[in-house]
């Protein structure tokens, strides 16, 4: 996490600026997950700082090609090898970006197998338990569950025979 003074000093503007250019959209919403307040100081995350230095890279970019149209032709190599520091510039943040999406992409891999797993040993958990509940167990044997006798076969003692006439 970095301080606008540092982010400031890093692209070259100053602190206001920086504070002018988050309380506008689009970068308003986008960076209000990405600062906090610590010791009374603004920080800001890496993802935050990342769309800071974008929003002035584009901003610079913006005004370099429109100050390529209104230059005379002598000046365009001066201004092409400023814009190609420039979009490297770019390119630099946007890798940063990439490397920190690829650490959540790997993040959340793995909390998603830790969660197969969980969901894994619970279905097995359940199982067992449900097998449990279907015998009883008595001093290491298993034995099943008997049905026991109807009212009919108590009373006439299982040995009745209707006869007919």
């Amino acid at each position: 996490m970095k301080t606008i003074k540092q982010i400031a000093h890093e692209i070259g503007v100053s602190r206001q600026a920086i504070h002018k250019r988050i309380r506008r959209e689009p970068l308003l919403t986008k960076l209000s997950t990405e600062l906090s307040t610590v010791d009374g100081r603004l920080t800001v995350s890496v993802d935050g700082e990342n769309l800071i230095k974008q929003a002035f890279i584009r901003n610079h970019v913006n005004q370099s090609c429109q100050s390529m149209v209104d230059d005379s032709s002598t000046k365009i190599d001066a201004v092409d090898s400023k814009m190609v520091e420039l979009l490297q510039k770019n390119i630099d943040v946007f890798q940063a970006q990439l490397e920190v999406k690829d650490k959540q992409i790997e993040d959340l891999t793995q909390a998603l197998i830790t969660a197969q797993q969980t969901a894994a040993a619970a279905q097995a958990l359940h199982a067992g338990t449900m097998k449990h509940l279907g015998t009883t167990k008595h001093l290491g044997t298993t034995k099943t569950k008997e049905k026991k006798p109807g009212i009919f076969s108590r009373i006439f003692n299982k040995n009745v025979t209707i006869k007919s006439s």
